[in-house]
C-alpha cells in the first residue's frame, strides 16, 4: 500500500471534532486486548469501533501516524514480544508480526525521535532496556542493542532488582532518560551511531524507596516531572544539556491529600495539559486525579486540587486533543471514565463510562493536536 494511503488509514479530520482513541488492557490471548474508539469532542461521547485478541496483556501502545499502525507491548513473563497492529480507516484491527524482546514483562515501547526509524523498549520484569530497528514500512526487523540495569532499592517487594519502566526523550531529542522503579534513579543514555550503542552518560538518584515510573519533559522550560509510585509524589528536576549533562531536584510534592497520607497508594500516570497550564497525576488506592498549577516558567508546582474517580485503579488516562477531556483507564473498575476538564483545569465527573476489561492505556491518535500553547 503506498505510504500515503497507510497514512490517512487511523486518522480523523481535523475539523470534525473526533480524536480516535485506543486501549490496551491486561487480557489473555483468547480475549479481545486491544480496542479502537472514536470520541466526539463535542458530546464527551465514545463510540466502539472494534477490538483484538490474540496478544497476552497488551498494556501499552505507541502509536506511528505516518504508518497508522500500533506498537503493542506483550506484557508476559514466558513470551515477552513487542506486536505490530494495524489500523484500518474503520477502526478495525489486526495483528501483523511479532519480534521477541530480550527481557521479560515489557511494560512500555516509544517510537524513537531519531532520523533512523527505531523503538525503545522498557522490560521491567527483564531490567533492562531494548533498541529495536525498524524498517522504513514500520517492521521490526533486528534487535541492535539489549541494555541491562543492575542494582536494587531499599523496598523490601518492590525493589529487589531493577525495573525500568518507561522511557522519555528531552525536547531536542538529544538524550534519553529511563526512569528506573528498582533503583530510586533515571538513568540516561545518548545514542552512538558509530559503535550503534546506547551509551549510559548520567544517573540521577531519586529519594529511596520512591520508586520512579514515569516523566514528562516540559517543552518550553528546562525541567522535567518525575511521577514516583512508592511513595506517591511527583518531583520537579532541572536539567540543562550542555555544556555538561545535569538534573538536579528541586521539589517534592505529594499527590494525595493531607488526611489519606497514610492510605495505601501506587502513583501511576503522569501528564501536561496541552497548555502547559497544569500537570495531572493518578493515584491507585486512593483513586483519583492530582492536579497541579505549573508555574509559567515550569520551575514550581502548585497543587489545585484531588479529585476522585469512579474509574477505580486509573493506571494511565489521556487527554484529547482539545483539552477539554480526560479519558480514565479504570483498571480495577473494568471501565474507561470520561471527565470533562474545566476552565481551571480540574477534572470532573461527567457520568459516563465505558465497559473495558481491565484498561491500562489510553492513546489519543495526535493527527490534529493542536499546537502547543506559548
Amino acid at each position: 500500500m503506498p505510504k500515503l494511503m497507510s497514512r490517512q488509514a487511523g486518522r480523523r479530520k481535523d475539523d470534525d471534532g473526533v480524536s480516535r482513541l485506543f486501549v490496551g488492557s491486561y487480557q489473555s490471548r483468547r480475549k479481545p486486548g486491544v480496542h479502537c474508539f472514536d470520541f466526539d469532542e463535542t458530546t464527551g461521547r465514545l463510540s466502539y469501533l472494534g477490538s483484538l485478541s490474540g496478544i497476552e496483556n497488551p498494556s501499552y501502545l505507541a502509536w506511528d501516524e505516518d504508518l497508522s499502525r500500533l506498537y503493542v507491548v506483550q506484557e508476559s513473563v514466558a513470551d515477552p514480544a513487542i506486536c505490530i497492529v494495524t489500523v484500518e480507516a474503520n477502526g478495525s484491527l489486526a495483528l501483523r508480526s511479532m519480534q521477541a524482546t530480550s527481557g521479560a514483562e515489557p511494560c512500555f515501547v516509544a517510537t524513537a525521535p531519531w532520523p533512523q526509524p527505531a523503538l525503545l523498549v522498557a522490560n521491567y520484569g527483564g531490567g533492562s532496556l531494548d533498541w529495536f530497528r525498524v524498517q522504513s514500512d514500520g517492521e521490526i526487523t533486528s534487535l541492535v542493542q539489549n541494555v541491562p540495569h543492575q542494582g536494587r532499592g531499599p523496598h523490601p517487594i518492590r525493589q529487589t532488582a531493577p525495573h525500568p519502566h518507561s522511557v522519555a526523550w528531552d525536547p531536542r531529542a538529544h538524550t534519553i532518560w529511563v526512569p528506573d522503579l528498582g533503583l530510586d534513579a533515571v538513568v540516561v543514555y545518548r545514542r552512538d551511531d558509530l559503535a550503534l550503542q546506547l551509551r549510559r552518560v548520567l544517573t540521577v538518584p531519586g529519594r529511596p524507596g520512591s520508586g520512579p515510573r514515569v516523566l514528562v519533559f516540559h517543552p518550553h522550560a528546562p525541567y522535567w516531572y518525575l511521577a514516583n509510585e512508592l511513595d506517591s509524589t511527583v518531583a520537579a528536576y532541572r536539567y540543562q544539556l550542555d555544556p555538561t549533562l545535569s538534573a538536579t531536584r528541586q521539589e517534592v510534592w505529594s499527590t494525595l491529600p493531607e488526611e489519606v497520607r497514610d492510605r495505601e497508594n501506587t502513583v501511576a500516570h503522569v501528564a501536561l495539559s496541552w497548555d502547559l497550564r497544569r500537570l495531572y497525576v493518578s493515584n491507585r488506592g486512593y483513586h483519583s486525579i492530582a492536579v497541579f498549577d505549573v508555574a509559567p516558567d515550569g520551575s514550581h508546582l502548585e497543587r489545585r486540587a484531588v479529585v476522585e474517580v469512579a474509574a477505580h485503579v486509573p493506571r494511565h488516562f489521556a487527554l484529547t486533543p482539545d483539552g477539554q477531556w480526560m479519558i480514565v483507564a479504570g483498571q480495577g473498575a473494568d471501565c474507561l471514565e470520561v471527565m470533562h476538564v474545566e476552565d481551571d483545569g480540574v477534572p470532573i465527573a461527567t457520568g459516563v463510562t465505558f465497559p473495558v476489561e481491565r484498561p491500562s492505556c489510553v492513546l489519543v491518535e495526535t493527527g490534529h493536536v493542536r499546537p502547543w500553547h506559548h
